[in-house]
């Protein structure tokens, strides 16, 4: 009684232990910078993000699928951190840190409560905490979605345990809330479900012929944990309202990710050949944590030997995980662990161009923690071992992994060492190529940008994006010609492209070479009938080239998709003044003006209009010059001429 008691009281000491050192082990992560890496997307160029908690963000984090994700909760989280930090890097780290640390603890706690086996649970947990693998999904600020989804999927299982223990509808319903707020932060959390079914196998135990309460020791607190043990059938219908609910976050996620799905055109025997091998190589890393990367390219040459070594590995691993089921269900739970809740993310369905990611390993490690440390002790007693070697034995494994993460957390300092790093690690990596020249260019290192842009196009000549970044640094260096030239090989290479088409009607422009731009925009047009920016722009051009009646029907199609916006009824406005039908323009001002009451441009055009037409029915000297001044006070600064005009003209003078 007294060793279990001791036993009891060490918890509190684990936790506090855990969590200091893992915030000692992390510390260098409050130098980190932004990652130009989804970053930008996710917080330092999402207005939505920025401006905080407010009712229409909230709106717009329910509904967006940006970044080609649906994490609602991930949004709000981001939007939490800039009330409290605006764009501090060093406060959206401390975000992911905490919940790194929370997490950490609940893995502890969870394990504690199921399996009675406190040291082990303690061991499971410090690696969860400290391994390498794990630094991508704390220092990289886009990856909240990883934390807090694994937060609200530990809150989960401890929700479920309470639920088998003392089963009730209320029990339930707090599982699947917590299970739909997981979800809500990153749909990965699909196979939850199923790795409820592995935990009722073991450690839970809730699975019997006929159902009875079963008591279970429990090591840590000297208690008996009941379990209410039941068929197998009923434990599966047990889980078809949160299979359910995952198959709903499943079918949002296709949505959202629809412009990315399918972006490595490789076949499915391929892609499953590929997945064999990342389980692997996965599993390698988290022995051997060296060569780490933010992106691992999807490779097309994987090597016959490769196969079989995967082949046998994973083979082996699963005949011996049910063979010894009954035996050592630690194994089966663990092992199968491992690769369930890898499934949503080995590659089956392509999403993007990684053939892995180490953030992936977040929560599928766990399993192969509790098999190493479970087997370890049961190697230990079988050896008959002295008691204390298990134990020297956890803490080198612990400690070896602090030095590895510390490093690891290094290149994280910023994009240009991270990716220089990664180009160390991987090769043909002609995303992180681009992505390094995008980071260059940030910085004004333009030469050393191009080499890196250029390499990528070598590289991916297929590949648009690179050309139009390549396209700005060149009209950024006064080569105008080129960079027409590099934003129309990358329209070639990728029609659907938006910001190569951006780019070379802006430079069009930039030349006045407004017939060109015209037939850039018409063409893009074309391609999206319905982007009324598209429409609008050229509408204007239209009208700048003296072309009124051309402008008219595109910018009429701009105004009824989008009739809520005011620069392009000002637009309107401008076309319809030039065709001389002046009081459909006014009519265009006004609704500009309803919509956007301090519009400089519509107060100065229309103030310009009623204040020198020369049809007596539409001047209106007075609105004139109250409009004038109105567009002075906005731009801070008197337009003397125009209002001494309109003063003169109609004797009306006011004070500015």
């Amino acid at each position: 009684m007294l060793e279990s008691t001791i036993k009891s009281r060490a918890a509190p000491l684990i936790c506090l232990s855990l969590a200091l050192v893992t915030l000692a082990a992390y510390w260098s992560v409050f130098q980190c910078d932004f990652i130009n890496g989804d970053d930008p997307s996710y917080v330092t160029q999402n207005p939505h993000v920025q401006s905080g908690l407010t009712l229409s963000n909230l709106r717009w984090a329910l509904s967006a699928r940006h970044s080609n994700n649906w994490h609602p909760l991930t949004w709000v989280s981001h939007m939490a951190d800039c009330e409290l930090y605006g764009l501090d890097p060093a406060g959206h780290h401390a975000t992911n840190l905490m919940f790194h640390v929370a997490n950490a603890v609940l893995i502890f706690l969870l394990l504690r409560r199921t399996t009675g086996a406190q040291w082990r649970s303690a061991f499971v947990a410090a690696l969860f905490a400290l391994h390498p693998l794990h630094v991508e999904s704390v220092a990289w600020v886009s990856e909240r979605k990883d934390v807090l989804s694994t937060f609200f999927w530990a809150l989960t299982i401890w929700a479920y345990v309470r639920y088998s223990e003392r089963p009730g509808l209320a029990r339930y319903l707090l599982v699947s809330v917590l299970f739909v707020l997981g979800l809500m932060s990153k749909p990965m959390l699909v196979t939850l479900p199923c790795l409820l079914l592995l935990l009722d196998f073991w450690p839970l135990r809730r699975a019997m012929a006929k159902p009875e309460i079963v008591e279970q020791h429990v090591e840590a607190s000297g208690e008996a944990r009941r379990t209410r043990a039941v068929s197998w059938r009923w434990l599966v219908l047990e889980k078809v309202p949160l299979l359910v609910l995952a198959l709903v976050a499943s079918a949002i996620t296709l949505w959202a990710q629809s412009g990315t799905v399918g972006a490595v055109k490789a076949p499915l025997w391929f892609r499953l050949l590929n997945a064999l091998c990342a389980l692997v190589q996965y599993m390698e890393k988290m022995v051997w944590p060296s060569g780490l990367a933010v992106l691992y390219p999807y490779r097309q040459d994987v090597l016959l030997t490769q196969l079989l070594i995967a082949g046998i590995v994973v083979g082996g691993m699963s005949y011996l995980a049910i063979r010894q089921a009954t035996k050592r269900p630690y194994l089966f739970t663990g092992w199968f662990w491992f690769v369930g809740t890898l499934i949503p993310v080995i590659g089956l369905v392509q999403v993007g161009v990684q053939s892995m990611a180490d953030r992936y390993t977040y929560v599928p490690l766990i399993g192969l923690f509790i098999v190493i440390a479970w087997g370890g002790c049961e190697l230990s007693e079988r050896w008959r071992l002295w008691p204390g070697v298990p134990g020297f034995v956890a803490s080198l494994a612990v400690a070896a992994c602090v030095p590895v993460t510390v490093t690891q957390l290094a290149y994280w300092r910023n994009s240009v060492v991270l990716y220089e790093h990664t180009l160390q690690c991987t090769t043909n990596n002609y995303m992180i190529e681009y992505a390094l020249g995008m980071a260059l260019s940030d910085r004004g290192q333009m030469e050393a940008a191009c080499q890196h842009i250029e390499e990528a196009i070598r590289m991916a000549p297929a590949y648009a994006e690179p050309r139009c970044q390549l396209a700005r640094i060149l009209s950024m260096q006064g080569n105008a010609e080129e960079a027409v030239a590099s934003f129309r090989e990358a329209i070639r290479c990728d029609p659907s492209l938006a910001i190569a088409r951006q780019g070379l009607v802006r430079e069009l422009i930039q030349q006045n070479k407004l017939g060109e731009a015209a037939e850039g925009l018409t063409a893009w047009l074309r391609l999206a009938p319905d982007n009324w920016e598209v429409a609008d722009t050229l509408g204007g051009i239209l009208t700048r080239m003296g072309k009124p009646g051309e402008a008219l029907s595109h910018l009429n199609n701009a105004a009824r998709i989008n009739p809520t916006n005011a620069l392009v009824r000002c637009h309107l406005a401008m076309a319809l003044d030039q065709l001389g039908r002046t009081r459909e323009g006014i009519s265009q001002y006004r609704e500009a003006l309803k919509i956007e009451p301090q519009m400089v441009e519509a107060l100065n055009n229309l103030a310009w209009i009623l204040a020198a037409n020369p049809n007596p029915e539409v001047r209106d000297g007075s609105e004139a010059v109250r409009l004038a001044e109105q567009a002075c006070r906005l731009t801070g600064y008197r337009i003397p001429a125009l209002v001494g005009m309109l003063g003169a003209a109609y004797g009306e003078t006011g004070p500015l």
